[in-house]
């Protein structure tokens, strides 16, 4: 949807598949026009390589107008999270598996060309102790020069948690680069930005008994 600066509907346009797509992020992509990237229950290839939920990239030009569509993922359940615009392309952040059997991070990192094979991907653990937990991915923002910031929840019902933790350039857990925080309720983080000192600063929800406030964190690593 296209707003005027009085936020009036300008146009709006519709792309996707038959059944469910979910959007979740837009960001100006590099030469113009945007990128978007969503989830969709539709696969493009065999179930062998590719099922369940997996994740939709669609990208617009300057008049509103889709000009390419893709889909990537793999046999997991995948549900997208967040983009990230590189100066050479994408890194496009997911959470993969669901609650009952465990939850983790994914990421894609693309050339500038998203039908050509992935640069790289892998999946994200964080420890807590010696343990691996579980956890979803809901938000990326670049860190400093050679880093990237994700954020989300660990936990659910009234255990969930707000999770940031820091990546390398290629999307590798950073060693003791991660924090758990929250108290009473339910906590998570849904979007995450730093600025050049290394300030992070998150915002999400704090959920307690039948009420829920705005939530902001903010720390240094």
């Amino acid at each position: 949807m296209k707003l005027d600066n009085s936020l009036n509907e300008i146009e709006s346009w519709s792309a996707g598949y038959t059944g469910n797509d979910e959007a979740v992020a837009i960001k100006p992509d590099n030469g113009g026009g945007y990128i978007v990237v969503a989830t969709t229950d539709r696969s493009d290839k065999g179930p062998s390589v590719q099922s369940k939920n997996n994740i939709l990239l669609v990208k617009i030009n300057a008049l509103g107008n889709f000009t390419q569509q893709r889909i990537i993922g793999g046999t997991a359940e995948e549900n997208a999270a967040d983009i990230e615009i590189l100066s050479d392309g994408y890194l496009v952040v997911a959470t993969a598996g669901t609650e009952a059997s465990g939850q983790n991070g994914y990421v894609w990192r693309l050339s500038q060309n998203i039908f050509a094979a992935p640069v790289y991907d892998h999946s994200i653990l964080v420890e807590s102790g010696s343990n691996q937990i579980s956890f979803r991915i809901n938000a990326v923002s670049r860190y400093k020069t050679s880093a990237f910031v994700m954020a989300g929840q660990t936990g659910t019902g009234s255990s969930a948690r707000m999770l940031v933790f820091l990546t390398d350039d290629e999307g590798n857990l950073l060693g003791g680069k991660s924090v758990i925080s929250g108290g009473t309720g339910s906590q998570s983080v849904n979007d995450i930005i730093s600025d050049d000192d290394g300030n992070i600063y998150a915002v999400g929800k704090d959920s307690y008994e039948n009420n829920s406030m705005i939530s902001l964190l903010k720390f240094r690593f």
